[in-house]
């Protein structure tokens, strides 16, 4: 998650890195309206349920 507070381009962006890959996705962001596909609860659960090991 990253906080933007500069002026004239404030918001909240969402992002995730998918495991094993080394790009950024954005799943969801706010500035003044929410936009993005966010994350299923199937993906949110499997997300939940996989820690990073050796963290």
């Amino acid at each position: 998650m990253i906080y933007r507070n500069l002026d004239g381009d404030y918001g909240t962006d969402y992002l995730l890195t998918p495991p094993g890959r080394s790009h950024i996705e954005r799943i969801a962001g706010w500035d003044g309206d929410f936009s993005g596909t966010g994350l299923t609860w199937v993906e949110l659960i499997r997300i939940a349920d996989s820690p990073l090991s050796g963290s």
